[in-house]
């Protein structure tokens, strides 16, 4: 399971000439903030967290698994989501988390797994074939403005207009 920093950037020249940079000694994690079009990598500096392969792009995957070494930065790679350069920062073998250390995740997942189902049964609910509008409670909300409370208001509204409009600058 690597845990690798990338940088992420729309043309492969683009990351050939930051791999030519890394390679010079200068910062793989300034050089991210700097130049990725991945608007997170400002914040994280491109760092990602510990993943497996099947989490990743398969391309990004293939090419951050072929890294061996920390500090190992891989060719330009293209995924569907652009061209990247990926920096191995380690290594750990994949293994199974304790309950102890998902507990909180799973309970997370349940909450929003119930909150989701209890909205949807709401909506369908409210969108079932019992739903019927009551039409004369609706009109009673609404009253259709008179010609004349009409005519007022546009008035005061080209009042309003009239008043706020710009005033020019007086010549120098």
């Amino acid at each position: 399971m690597p845990r690798p920093g990338w940088l992420s950037t729309a043309k492969s020249p683009s990351n050939v000439a930051a791999r030519a940079r890394i390679s010079a000694g200068a910062d793989f994690n300034a050089l991210a903030r700097e130049l990725s079009e991945d608007p997170t990598a400002g914040q994280n500096s491109g760092k990602l967290d510990w993943f497996v392969a099947t989490e990743m792009d398969p391309a990004f995957a293939a090419a951050a698994f072929a890294l061996v070494n920390d500090g190992d930065v891989s060719e330009p790679v293209q995924s569907r989501f652009g061209w990247h350069l990926i920096r191995l920062d380690g290594k750990r073998p994949a293994g199974q988390r304790t309950f102890d250390e998902v507990r909180d995740t799973i309970i997370d997942e349940i909450k929003q797994k119930y909150v989701t189902a209890q909205r949807e049964a709401a909506v369908a609910g409210l969108r079932g074939p019992d739903v019927r509008v009551n039409q004369p409670a609706i009109g009673a909300l609404y009253a259709p403005p008179s010609a004349e409370s009409a005519a007022a208001a546009r008035r005061a509204f080209e009042e309003r207009q009239k008043s706020t409009a710009p005033v020019p600058a007086a010549p120098k």
